[in-house]
């Protein structure tokens, strides 16, 4: 994957955080994906944010350039973190 697909790639995952509902499955895609910035997501109830598996779904923070967290979720309830590697 290239620098413009992982910042595609990051701007939708961050629209999903941003407009997931109540109950929301938001699925991350397979393979290691290079992001620059902090997802971040506020007020969520009952959300699950899964990948592929943590050898097969890898968000990596390495180069981030602004932010000092990788996701960051704050004012939510019953989230779910599954089946993915942050590093």
């Amino acid at each position: 994957m290239n620098y413009a697909d992982n910042n595609i790639l990051q701007k939708q995952i961050q629209e999903d955080f941003i407009f997931a509902k109540k109950g929301s499955v938001i699925i991350l895609p397979k393979g290691k994906i290079d992001l620059n910035r902090i997802l971040w997501a506020d007020n969520l109830e009952n959300v699950t944010i899964l990948g592929s598996g943590i050898d097969e779904t890898i968000l990596s923070f390495k180069n981030q350039i602004d932010g000092a967290e990788g996701i960051k979720i704050t004012n939510s309830n019953n989230i779910t973190l599954k089946e993915f590697t942050i590093e």
